[in-house]
C-alpha cells in the first residue's frame, strides 16, 4: 500500500516539478530577450541622449568613451541569483499540487456534486454508495470466482442448511404468541447457542475475519444493544456473534427463505414500518422485555432504521430509548480497501455486494463495544434527547459526522428518482421538518409532485426562469421576483425542495390568518398559498 501511494503521488508531483522547471526556464529566456529588445528600442528612440541606468537593476561599468555596457556576472553568481525564484516557484507548484491532491481525495469519498464547480451543491447523500473496481480488482475477482468462490459457496450452504435444520427443530411445538410472551428455556436455548456458533462459521467461510474491541455487557447491565451504522446485509454477523439476542426487524424478514426461520429463532420483535400502531406495539414490547423479571436475552436494535453508506450516522429512531434503561452502544466497521459489504438503496444491488465480498481474499469486520450508557432523568423523560446523545457518542467513536436524515428521506429519494429528479432532491431532513410543521409523508409526496412540475430535471432546483415559465409570466415581473426571493432566502438564485416545503408551509400558515383574496383563488394551482403572503396590490401587479 505504501509503494502504491508513493507511485500515485510521486509521479504527478515529479511531472509537475519537471514541467514547472521547464516553464520557468522558458519564461526566464523570454524575459531576457524581451529586456534586450526594450533596451534597443529605447536607445533608438532617444538618439544620442545618455541616461545613467539604475544601478540597482543591472550592474554596469563605464567605458572610456563615456558609454555604458553591462558588466557580466560570473556564471556561478548568476546561477545562485536565479535559484531563488526557481525555488519559490517550485514551492508554489508543490503547494498547488498538494492542494489538488487533497481536493481530489475528498472528491473521491464524498458526493460528486459537492466538488463540481459552477453547479448546484446538493446535500451529501448518506444513501449512495459506489464501488470503484480497478483492473487488478477485476482480475482478482475473476480468479477468485473460479478457485475460491465454489469452495466458499459449499461452506456457506452447509452452514446455512445445518443452522436452518437445528432452528426448525428448536421451533417445533411453539407458536408465535409463545415466542412473544416468554423467553426460551432449557434445550431450546442450547440449540439457539449452537445455531449462533454455526452461523458465525458461515461468515468465516465467506471470508470474514472479526476483530473485537471492548466487552459485551450482561443483560442486567444493559438490556438493550444499539448497533450502528447499519450499512450492510452482513450486519447480521453481529447478531450471531453476540449469541443471537432478540432483534427488532421489519415484518418482511420473516418471509425470507432460510434466514426468516433463523431470525424467528431469536424471538424477535417485528415492526411494520407502514403501520403507526405497529410502532407503538413494538415500543411497548421493548419496555416489557427490558423491565421484565424473566431471563430475556438482550434486545438488539438498529436505531437508524435503514441502511446508509456508513460515512455518517443518520437520525436515530427513539424506539430503543423509550424504556429509559441503560443501553450499550455497539459500533461496527468494515476497514477494507474496497468497501464491498456496504449496501444502500442507491448503489450496487444486494447480490452484487455478496458476490464482490465472497470473491475477496479476506474481509475484515470490526465490532467495538462502548461502555453502557445510563440515561439521566431528563433523557428518561425525553427519548429523543437520549437517542441524540447516544448517537453523538457513537459518532465520536466512529469519527464520522451526524446528519439529520431518516428512512423517510430515503423514500422521498426513491420518489424523486421516479419523477426524473436527482435522488438528492428528496434529502430534506423529514424528521426535523415533521416536528416543526406536523405533516406526514403523503403531504411531502404531494409537494414533491408539485415541485417536479417546475424544477429543472438536471439539478433538481427551481430558478426564476423555471417559475416564470410555469406560471406563464414574464421573468422581469417585480412581484414574481418578490415571490421567488421569499423562498430563496439565502439569495443562492435557486429554490431547493426543502425550501419549497418550508416556504409553502409558512405561506399556508399566513393564509389561514387572513382572508384569502380573489387573486389567490384564481391563481395557478399549488402556488395559491405563496401568492397569499403578499398584499393585494402586489398580487394585482403580478396578474397584470
Amino acid at each position: 500500500m505504501f509503494i502504491f501511494k508513493t507511485i500515485v503521488i510521486g509521479i504527478p508531483v515529479s511531472v509537475a516539478g519537471i514541467s514547472a522547471c521547464w516553464a520557468i526556464k522558458k519564461y526566464m529566456e523570454c524575459k531576457t530577450a524581451e529586456c534586450s529588445i526594450e533596451g534597443e528600442e529605447e536607445q533608438s528612440s532617444e538618439g544620442n541622449k545618455e541616461s545613467e541606468p539604475n544601478p540597482t537593476v543591472v550592474e554596469i561599468e563605464k567605458n572610456e568613451d563615456h558609454s555604458y555596457i553591462r558588466k557580466e556576472e560570473p556564471e556561478e553568481k548568476k546561477c545562485w541569483k536565479n535559484l531563488g525564484p526557481v525555488c519559490k516557484s517550485a514551492a508554489s507548484i508543490c503547494k498547488s499540487v498538494k492542494s489538488f491532491l487533497k481536493t481530489a481525495a475528498s472528491c473521491s469519498t464524498v458526493n460528486v456534486s459537492k466538488c463540481d464547480v459552477g453547479k448546484v451543491k446538493l446535500e451529501t447523500n448518506p444513501f449512495r454508495h459506489r464501488i470503484n473496481l480497478s483492473i487488478y480488482d477485476k482480475m482478482k475477482m475473476c480468479i477468485s470466482s473460479i478457485v475460491l468462490l465454489p469452495l466458499r459457496v459449499i461452506g456457506v450452504a452447509t452452514c446455512l442448511v445445518t443452522s436452518y435444520s437445528i432452528a426448525s427443530i428448536g421451533l417445533l411445538g411453539t407458536t408465535e404468541e409463545e415466542l412473544k410472551s416468554k423467553p426460551m428455556q432449557g434445550w431450546r436455548r442450547t440449540l439457539r447457542a449452537i445455531v449462533s456458533k454455526i452461523m458465525v462459521g458461515l461468515f468465516y467461510c465467506s471470508g470474514f475475519r472479526v476483530r473485537v474491541k471492548g466487552r459485551q455487557a450482561m443483560a442486567r447491565e444493559a438490556p438493550i444493544l444499539v448497533l450502528a451504522p447499519h450499512s450492510s446485509v452482513y450486519d447480521s454477523l453481529v447478531v450471531f456473534f453476540l449469541g443471537s439476542p432478540s432483534i427488532v426487524a421489519k415484518e418482511e424478514v420473516k418471509k425470507l427463505p432460510f434466514f426468516g426461520k433463523l431470525v424467528n429463532f431469536t424471538q424477535p420483535i417485528y415492526v411494520d414500518r407502514e403501520d403507526p400502531n405497529s410502532r407503538l406495539k413494538t415500543i411497548q414490547e421493548m419496555v416489557r422485555r427490558a423491565t421484565s423479571e424473566d431471563s430475556w436475552q438482550q434486545t438488539l436494535i438498529f436505531p437508524e432504521g435503514t441502511c446508509s453508506n456508513g460515512k455518517s450516522l443518520i437520525t436515530f429512531k427513539p424506539g430503543a430509548f423509550y424504556p429509559g434503561v441503560a443501553v450499550q452502544p455497539v459500533c461496527i466497521r468494515y476497514p477494507n480497501r474496497l468497501d464491498t459489504p456496504t449496501w444502500t438503496w442507491d448503489g450496487p444491488e444486494a447480490w452484487k455486494t455478496v458476490l464482490y465480498t465472497m470473491t475477496q481474499f479476506v474481509t475484515y469486520a470490526e465490532i467495538e463495544f462502548l461502555p453502557p450508557y445510563v440515561p439521566s432523568d431528563e433523557e428518561k423523560r425525553e427519548p429523543k434527547i437520549f437517542a441524540s446523545n447516544v448517537r453523538s457518542e457513537m459518532a465520536k467513536c466512529l469519527e464520522v459526522p451526524i446528519v439529520d436524515y431518516s428512512f423517510e428521506d430515503c423514500q422521498l429519494m426513491m420518489k424523486a428518482t421516479k419523477l426524473e429528479l436527482p435522488s438528492e432532491s428528496g434529502l430534506i431532513g423529514v424528521a426535523n421538518l415533521r416536528s416543526k410543521y406536523g405533516f406526514d409523508r403523503k403531504d411531502l409526496e404531494a409537494d414533491l409532485d408539485s415541485f417536479a412540475k417546475i424544477a429543472n430535471k438536471k439539478d433538481g432546483v427551481i430558478r426564476l426562469q423555471d417559475l416564470a415559465s410555469y406560471l406563464k409570466i414574464h421573468g422581469n415581473n417585480p412581484c414574481l421576483m418578490q415571490i421567488f426571493r421569499a423562498y430563496d432566502q439565502d439569495y443562492k438564485g435557486f429554490i431547493t425542495f426543502k425550501e419549497f416545503v418550508v416556504g409553502k408551509r409558512s405561506a399556508s400558515l399566513l393564509c389561514h390568518q387572513r382572508t384569502k383574496c380573489e387573486s389567490c383563488l384564481s391563481a395557478s394551482g399549488e402556488w395559491k398559498e405563496m401568492l397569499c403572503t403578499f398584499t393585494d396590490k402586489n398580487i394585482a401587479g403580478l396578474s397584470a
